[in-house]
């Protein structure tokens, strides 16, 4: 190749030119990822304390990876619900049967203000919450009756 007077052979700046719009779009594209997908908050409510916590339901709830698990293991179904963590983030559930499991990403759940729980993770800047406390809200014909489930597994990940 013929050398130009400022020393660098034809054809080089376009390879370098290349590899910087190469390098460009790979950066947007791994930008772009970390954007997420946006979580419909119209749910976000306060917690409902006026009302009384009942019975405890045998369904016993576990944290695995940034998510909520759980099996409804008792003799009844429930309708849409709401599935409250720690008094503070709910999100809506389709109706539970019977023998029934769920598995929701923890950063769906809101508080009043539209705030996400906090699942932690590898790149989380924040710590996570703890999870010590999960309830089941569900409409009766009577009004709402809150209903206590069990944590068995508050780790996080």
């Amino acid at each position: 190749m013929r050398q130009r007077s400022d020393g660098r052979q034809r054809g080089e700046h376009r390879r370098a030119g290349s590899a910087t719009l190469a390098a460009l779009v790979l950066a947007m594209a791994v930008l772009g990822g970390c954007a997420g997908t946006r979580i419909d908050t119209t749910y976000a409510r306060p917690y409902p304390a006026e009302i009384v916590q009942g019975e405890t339901l045998d369904i016993q709830v576990f944290r695995r990876k940034g998510r909520v698990e759980f099996t409804n293991t008792t003799a009844r179904s429930f309708g849409p619900a709401t599935l409250w963590l720690n008094r503070w983030f709910s999100r809506p559930i389709e109706p539970l049967d019977v023998g029934e499991s769920r598995s929701y990403r923890l950063d769906e759940f809101r508080d009043e203000f539209g705030e996400g729980f906090r699942p932690g993770g590898f790149w989380a800047t924040r710590s996570p919450d703890r999870l010590y406390l999960a309830q089941l809200e569900v409409e009766r014909e009577n009004g709402p009756t809150l209903y206590g489930l069990i944590v068995v597994s508050d780790r996080p990940d």
